[in-house]
């Protein structure tokens, strides 16, 4: 009678998934949130906790302790898109039209420009030029922020910068009498860029010339940007049975490594939609989960290692990492540790 009801429970399952499974995969009608929790996933691709949630209804728990571990355990749908994840490297069409900038700008000022082979981002310039410094501005480093921020403006077809890069630094020279600018950051369609950072150095002098430059970027572009298809909950609810492996310290000298297997009890908490590049230059849409072991779930083994993250005794909500999860394809792409051990 018991294998009778599992099997039961079990098909039952199977035909639920599978109506989920023929999800379309257009893009949300505009005015509806592709992340929500009550986004229809018929309509927009995006699958929420609800499929989980009547996967539990039928009986997926009596079926295995964490069926999700099972080799032939049925997944969440998963929504087709084509060409995915989009590769970082320029397009053909990209190129050129960075060339055509590039020649352009060489052409008014005398100075060439370096691109990145891969990205065609802009690596450096070949002799200084000129900007414009605003004379209303009196702080010598804000003056020179906003001369950067004019000509990347000015010149977006070629730079093709995040226009909210920011300022992360700025210090004067005395020597060369000119300011250090250090920018980083900036966002794509409102979503930052994870295990990473565009990172740019400028030096800009005092009598209004852009000296050098050096640094990296991930170029915009809007085919970067495809719509997920899971919301925050999903997400969250993949992870469960997923190993979190770690490296042991002993005074702040690293040795084995080690893993733990994520468990229903175990804080998920998925940050906001973002973009992540993988080793091959891959782009995904993905977000940041912070998972935190629960206290019951620490052994010493995880105390002395990197996931251990307490500033006192208890252990409560500071034992864990942050694991980077594909919003398309539920796949676990890179675990970053939440603190420095030493």
């Amino acid at each position: 009678m018991s294998q009778s009801r599992s099997f039961f429970l079990f098909a039952l399952l199977v035909s639920l998934l599978s109506l989920a499974a023929g999800c379309s995969c257009a893009s949300p009608s505009p005015g509806t949130d592709a992340a929500s929790p009550d986004a229809a996933p018929i309509d927009t691709g995006v699958v929420d906790s609800a499929t989980i949630d009547a996967a539990h209804d039928v009986g997926i728990d009596a079926m295995a302790p964490d069926a999700r571990m099972l080799p032939d355990a049925p997944m969440p749908p998963v929504c087709d898109r084509p060409g995915y994840p989009v590769s970082s490297e320029a397009t053909r069409d990209e190129r050129t039209a960075v060339e055509t900038a590039a020649a352009a700008f060489t052409t008014d000022t005398g100075v060439s420009v370096d691109l990145d082979p891969t990205t065609a981002a802009v690596t450096g310039f070949s002799a200084p030029f000129p900007v414009t410094l605003d004379p209303s501005i009196t702080d010598p480093c804000a003056r020179a922020l906003a001369a950067v921020q004019a000509f990347l403006t000015d010149h977006a077809a070629l730079m093709r910068v995040p226009p909210d890069i920011a300022m992360r630094a700025c210090s004067y020279d005395s020597l060369l009498d000119m300011e250090v600018v250090r920018l980083h950051g900036g966002t794509y369609g409102g979503r930052r860029i994870l295990g990473q950072d565009n990172d740019l150095v400028v030096h800009v002098t005092r009598s209004g010339t852009i000296r050098f430059w050096a640094g990296s970027y991930l170029p915009v572009a809007e085919r970067l940007l495809p719509s997920p298809c899971f919301n925050p909950s999903v997400i969250e609810s993949s992870l469960v049975g997923m190993p979190i492996h770690y490296l042991h310290f002993a005074a702040c000298v690293p040795g084995s490594t080690g893993m733990i297997t994520l468990q229903a009890g175990d804080t998920r908490t998925a940050g906001e939609s973002a973009l992540y590049v993988d080793a091959t230059g891959l782009v995904h849409v993905a977000r940041q989960v912070e998972v935190l072991l629960a206290a019951s779930h620490v052994t010493s083994s995880e105390i002395s290692s990197d996931l251990y993250c307490c500033s006192g005794t208890s252990l409560d909500g500071c034992v864990g990492t942050f694991v980077i999860v594909d919003e398309i394809t539920l796949d676990a792409l890179q675990q970053i540790p939440r603190c420095i051990t030493c």
